[in-house]
């Protein structure tokens, strides 16, 4: 829900940290393969963030979670396509199999459904913290 711009820091910061940790602590090689499928990574990162904002631009302004599924899903196909079609110079195409693109996809409605409940909570006590202030 951010402007594009600001979406695009997020998301490239979110890669520079995964990167940091693949490289850094789980000793991904330093291969040309390996360094290629990072930008790809990348590349795809944005352009899934662009396909959220764009599907929630297209969408009506609205809280309905509906809007915030419309926003992922258009996302994980921006993002798995990004990844499919650099299949065809750097291989792994067997990666992609309805099983693991399924499994990933609940993963990824997973972490929706526990940051937009977190949200909630967050938002909650906010208030509930603002009201015991204006009654002292």
């Amino acid at each position: 829900m951010l402007r594009l711009p600001s979406a695009f820091m997020v998301m490239a910061a979110a890669w520079l940290v995964n990167q940091a940790i693949g490289f850094g602590g789980l000793g991904y090689p330093l291969d040309a393969t390996t360094m290629l499928w990072g930008v790809v990574l990348l590349v795809a990162a944005l352009a899934a963030a662009l396909a959220a904002r764009l599907e929630l631009l297209l969408l009506p302004r609205t809280a309905n979670p509906s809007a915030l599924g419309g926003a992922l899903l258009g996302a994980y196909a921006a993002f798995e396509m990004v990844l499919f079609a650099a299949t065809r110079l750097l291989g792994c195409a067997g990666d992609f199999t309805a099983a693991i693109i399924g499994r990933l996809g609940v993963l990824n409605v997973s972490w929706l459904i526990g940051l937009v409940a977190a949200c909630g909570v967050v938002r909650f006590l906010i208030r509930l913290a603002e009201r015991r202030m204006l009654f002292r």
